[in-house]
């Protein structure tokens, strides 16, 4: 290990890249435009589910003591994700924002477009237990 030592909390980025295209040395493992070496964990790498993976130390984020686990799981899941794409268009405070389905993944596209300073950030969902979520209400302006 180089980055972490034993003991620490980390959470596993669910995307490996290349490391090599432009898009893994920005950071946005997501897009990878490697077809061998872009691989989720849990689909075509082992983990996902289980509760101990073998991963890559590139793969992985180290996790604050103010986060849990389930914090960790969404950030490196939904929150990274949506982080990704919403870095890539520049959401800024010249944006309103409109978010379409407010499940974890919308409902972090509205808490981070709110946090990058977008001046308006509208949900809509088709599930009214959706919108009901308090969440969801914390995020809608």
């Amino acid at each position: 290990l180089r980055r972490f030592k034993k003991g620490d909390r980390v959470i596993v980025y669910h995307i490996s890249g290349c490391g090599m295209c432009n898009d893994c040395r920005r950071g946005f493992m997501i897009s990878c435009t490697s077809a061998k070496f872009r691989r989720a964990y849990g689909w075509q790498r082992h983990g996902g589910m289980a509760e101990y993976i073998l991963a890559e130390e590139k793969d992985l984020v180290l996790l604050p003591e103010e986060l849990s686990y389930a914090d960790g799981a969404m950030v490196a899941c939904g929150f990274g994700t949506v982080y990704e794409g919403l870095a890539k268009i520049g959401v800024s405070g010249d944006d309103a924002v409109l978010v379409t389905g407010l499940g974890p993944v919308g409902l972090a596209a509205c808490m981070l477009c709110k946090a990058l300073g977008a001046n308006k950030v509208i949900g809509i969902d088709a599930t009214e237990e959706r919108i009901q979520v308090r969440w969801a209400q914390i995020c809608i302006w």
